[in-house]
């Protein structure tokens, strides 16, 4: 499921975002919590995907 967060991040993708966190609600939490350089918030910042970091953000 990380992988798909990552690839979610990299497109931009604010409904795949969402459908992960319905998925499953902690997401975020253990992608903080884990060992990875750079987070998909990381990713999103360094792609220019405003709208995937609004919405990170906003969770």
């Amino acid at each position: 499921m990380e992988k798909r967060f990552h690839a979610a991040a990299s497109e931009g993708s604010v409904s795949s975002l969402i459908e992960l966190l319905q998925e499953d609600p902690l997401i975020l939490d253990r992608v903080i919590v884990s060992c990875v350089s750079e987070t998909p918030l990381h990713v999103a910042v360094l792609l220019g995907h405003l709208n995937l970091v609004r919405e990170l953000l906003r969770h």
